[in-house]
């Protein structure tokens, strides 16, 4: 479980091993070596930690932790032969190229929209629903995260935050509320002030007597919409059999095979991306009443586009965006996981309890940004709006060590900073 004294043990056993190991950077592309283009959603990860992430959308990835130059990076990706590096031959300064090659087995490109008696698309959609929950971890894990969210009122930015920290799922072991067991907990957060419209449409939805000084922190909204869409939406299988299906394009190509289901239900609509032989999800899209509202205290309609990525072929949350529209708001919160840790990790119901709290304490280490600034929002589109006369930066360090909600850091934010503080160890 993860207590202080427990901790302090594994501290101690970092610095006495910390002679072979450095902080490193490992970043690089990953690409098709027969056509050169990169590839989206590969596996990367080290294979002594069991730590990973994914390549983005340029095939680009980046990991920043700890490591043994005798550590063997592992990259991954359906349809290709895995390749094996081992660190020691790293150049920090300029990244990694890494080529995968195709699987000969897989046949050659060719793109066909199969008629409905070749694929029978709810029958398909209710066996990918079915791997993915009986693949799905419900034990403890952890991650290394970044979120972010903004909101604009009649088309001017009124807020931003941003933070550095750790996504954790509970697992049924915690016994805590279903909704509530995946969160993210922030560890170095960039907060800018806040317009006046923000503020009052909260005010106007909590008329609750109590004067508040900031909206509620919603670092955790993205995953509280990916649990709603788990346990009472589409990934659901009690949910299956409520859904019209059509099947869309699938490509057979010389990586991989995929395809794409449209659903419809009474609530909520949307597609997803599998891929074909292994029936893993890629990713979903989805149009229905998942999203909590914090300024309009209550669940409304919006958009949820969540991504997967996968270790030891169990399905982890790589990402999600949500989005809604209402009454003049437009709301942003988007979630990222920068390393998933997918071996064993525990965690007490007590600590959860610590751990949970709507007030955190803002920490600002603009040192610590710097490294990440490849993989991190860049806040030019907000700027206009929310600098008038005082930059971002300045704002950031002075909204810094103060609770959320306004006011001097306590008790309880003391002990809970020093818990998020020593889960880098795990890291």
């Amino acid at each position: 479980m993860i207590r202080l004294g427990f901790l302090l043990i594994i501290l101690l056993l970092n610095n006495f091993s910390s002679s072979s190991q450095e902080e490193l950077r490992v970043f690089g592309k990953v690409a098709d070596s027969a056509e050169g283009r990169p590839l989206f959603g590969a596996h990367v990860y080290l294979k002594d930690q069991s730590v990973g992430t994914t390549t983005d959308l340029s095939g680009d990835f980046s990991i920043n932790l700890r490591v043994s130059r005798s550590d063997t990076l592992v990259v991954s990706f359906l349809g290709y032969i895995t390749e094996f590096l081992v660190l020691d031959q790293y150049n920090s300064t300029n990244g990694l190229e890494i080529f995968l090659d195709p699987n000969p087995q897989v046949l050659e490109s060719v793109i066909v929209t199969p008629s409905a008696p070749l694929v029978n698309a709810k029958d398909l959609f209710a066996e990918i629903i079915g791997m993915y929950n009986q693949n799905k971890r419900t034990s403890p894990h952890i991650a290394h995260s970044y979120y972010s969210e903004w909101a604009s009122i009649d088309d001017e930015f009124v807020s931003y935050t941003d933070a550095l920290g750790y996504s954790i799922y509970g697992g049924k072991e915690v016994d805590w509320a279903p909704l509530g067991l995946y969160q993210f907990y922030p560890k170095n957060m960039r907060k800018s002030d806040r317009k006046d419209g923000w503020l009052e449409l909260f005010r106007i939805n909590h008329q609750t007597g109590k004067t508040y000084n900031e909206v509620f922190y919603g670092g955790s909204n993205s995953l509280n919409a990916f649990q709603h869409l788990t346990l009472r939406g589409v990934l659901s299988m009690s949910n299956v059999k409520k859904y019209s299906m059509k099947m869309d394009t699938i490509e057979r190509s010389s990586y991989r095979n995929t395809g794409r289901i449209h659903f419809k239900g009474n609530r909520e609509k949307g597609y997803l991306d599998f891929d074909f032989e292994s029936l893993q999800i890629s990713r979903i899209h989805c149009r229905g009443k998942h999203l909590w509202s914090i300024p309009f205290n209550k669940r409304i309609s919006g958009d949820i586009d969540v991504h997967f990525s996968y270790f030891n072929y169990r399905p982890y949350v790589n990402k999600v965006e949500i989005h809604y529209a209402k009454d003049g708001l437009e709301y942003w919160n988007e979630f990222k996981v920068l390393l998933q840790k997918f071996d064993e990790f525990e965690i007490s119901k007590n600590d959860i309890g610590m751990l949970n709290v709507v007030d955190p304490f803002v920490n600002y280490d603009a040192d610590e940004w710097i490294s990440y600034n490849s993989i991190i929002k860049d806040l030019q589109f907000v700027q206009s709006d929310l600098t008038d006369k005082v930059p971002l930066t300045i704002q950031f360090s002075k909204n810094s060590n103060q609770q959320y909600m306004g006011g001097e850091k306590t008790k309880r934010s003391k002990e809970r900073e020093l818990l998020i503080q020593r889960l880098d160890l795990i890291f």
